[in-house]
């Protein structure tokens, strides 16, 4: 089998969120952070034969671009990754040495909702990866919807940055790394439970990542 460019650009984002993976059979992949505070899910638009966990995601990406569109054969036992002149190959892992997810996320009643398009995300995620902020908080004052970083480290700056209109008071602060998904076009819900869902308006990705001080007004 090959996988396509867009199921590799799905593996490496999933690679950001947690090395541990398992390839479930099918097509609807899904992952969770290390600290548990964060599963992502999409379906790709790759199928695969059999259930098959790895230590180490970003190994295999390495082995995929380490070959000329290569083949990928999976069995129960062995995952290989053919060249025209070599192979690499990958046992499987032992699931209770990896952190995988468990069980499916029941998303509760959302307290806001809003869309936010591919460019303003696009212009959110580089401007706070640009400047290494560690935190973000998304505002609501009655009017406008914000995105306003906590102060640099030293305290010299913030960025603000508007992304609609809302009748409501809010204040949901998140770590930016939990933010971090593909440029698209999104809803996003945030509940006072203490959870946040990007589900994207083109494709079946879906991220669920904790608020850390939810404050619904």
């Amino acid at each position: 089998m090959k996988f396509s460019k867009e199921t590799i650009n799905h593996l490496k984002h999933f690679s950001t969120i947690n090395p541990n993976f398992i390839f479930k059979k099918g097509a609807q992949q899904k992952t969770i952070a290390g600290a548990k505070n964060r599963v992502v899910q999409a379906t790709l638009d790759t199928i695969f034969p059999v259930d098959f966990p790895i230590r180490d995601l970003r190994g295999l990406l390495k082995a995929l671009s380490h070959f000329d569109n290569p083949d990928v054969k999976f069995t129960r036992s062995q995952l290989t990754v053919s060249g025209k002149d070599g192979k690499i190959s990958f046992a499987p892992s032992k699931r209770r040495d990896l952190i995988l997810p468990s069980k499916e996320i029941n998303f509760p009643r959302a307290d806001i909702e809003f869309e936010i398009s591919s460019a303003q995300y696009s212009t959110l995620i580089n401007s706070l990866k640009k400047h290494s902020f560690y935190c973000v908080r998304l505002e609501g004052d009655g009017n406008e919807i914000k995105a306003i970083t906590s102060p640099t480290y030293r305290g010299e700056y913030v960025y603000e940055q508007l992304l609609g209109k809302t009748n409501k008071r809010f204040s949901f602060r998140f770590f930016v790394s939990n933010l971090l998904c593909p440029i698209d076009d999104y809803t996003i819900s945030l509940s006072s439970k203490g959870i946040a869902r990007f589900k994207s308006k083109n494709s079946d990705y879906t991220s669920f990542s904790a608020i850390e001080h939810p404050r619904p007004v």
